[in-house]
């Protein structure tokens, strides 16, 4: 009996690190993925957002911080990216974000930025909505320096 139980602890052993190996191989794969992505929005100066309407939680990708020049440990608020907003289109961007908060509806516009030393960005901004598990609204964009 003692050389079974040896033998079942052994596979056990065996089975729980190559299950370990998996799974830090997957982490890798995940970490590489995410180097990439953030690599290649870098490149292309297009970052990415998402945006739950209900709570106004807005979620940042590092490149969409660099565009608008805000520290990654800001929390992205609308009211922040309408400080950023050319004065002659904030009341665009107002209601084309209001417009799209209460009607669910994808959107894509352009529009410009008067950055912090007064230099203007074109951005050019198209999300998605999708219904979250609440049966709300979550945008889902990207947000490109042209």
């Amino acid at each position: 009996m003692s050389a079974k139980c040896d033998e079942d602890e052994l596979l056990r052993s065996v089975a729980l690190q190559n299950a370990n190996s998996i799974l830090a191989a997957r982490q890798r794969a995940e970490r590489r993925r995410e180097a990439y992505l953030a690599e290649a929005q870098r490149l292309s100066r297009t970052g990415s957002f998402g945006w739950t309407v209900s709570t106004g939680e807005i979620n940042w990708s590092d490149e969409t911080y660099r565009i608008f020049q805000y520290d990654g440990a800001t929390i992205p608020t609308v009211d922040l990216v309408l400080q950023r907003v050319h004065p002659e289109d904030v009341a665009f961007v107002k209601q084309t974000i209001d417009r799209a908060s209460q009607d669910a509806k994808d959107f894509d516009h352009q529009y410009r930025l008067l950055m912090p030393d007064g230099s203007v960005k074109h951005v050019h901004v198209v999300a998605h909505a999708l219904s979250d598990e609440s049966g709300g609204t979550e945008f889902v964009g990207a947000v490109m320096d042209v």
